[in-house]
């Protein structure tokens, strides 16, 4: 029986190629996560707009992208759209299917954060004279932001 040898598993580890796709790895995760918690806060507000023409597109993209596995919008992205004239590098559509696909999911942690700011605090800023705007950007988003931090954070290990 041969004994354990560390110079190979280190030389293995720390090949050229292993940490050049870690980085690529490292680098498409910090991309996707960015843009697609931006695209998700965006959905997320288009469905709790009460407008048919927001909340409607809104609730289909989720539903595609929740619906669909992620290997097969890669796959659409990056072998299908060329069809029609879209082309995309490897890197482009790799960035843009991942960030669609967690902005779907991360839509509705976040809305469902929003959803569970209590009536009583809305009504309590709107009380003090705060308008709407200032009501969401200053006491219901920030609230929303700390209530979906949990699941935020256990759904993005998903991805990394």
């Amino acid at each position: 029986m041969q004994a354990w040898r560390w110079d190979g598993f280190l030389d293995y580890l720390f090949n050229g190629y292993l940490l050049h796709g870690a980085a690529i790895s490292v680098a498409l995760t910090a991309g996707s996560l960015a843009c697609g918690l931006l695209f998700g806060v965006l959905v997320a507000l288009m469905r709790l707009s009460g407008r048919r023409l927001l909340s409607w597109p809104a609730q289909f993209y989720c539903w595609l992208f929740r619906g669909t596995p992620l290997l097969v919008q890669l796959l659409i992205l990056y072998t299908g759209l060329p069809l029609l004239g879209i082309r995309f590098s490897v890197w482009e559509a790799a960035l843009i299917g991942l960030s669609l696909n967690e902005g779907a999911y991360l839509s509705e942690i976040v809305r469902a954060g929003i959803l569970s700011v209590p009536r009583g605090q809305r009504e309590a800023a709107a009380a003090l004279g705060l308008h709407r705007g200032r009501i969401f950007r200053l006491e219901r988003f920030p609230i929303s932001l700390r209530h979906s931090l949990r699941w935020r954070n256990s759904w993005c290990t998903r991805l990394g």
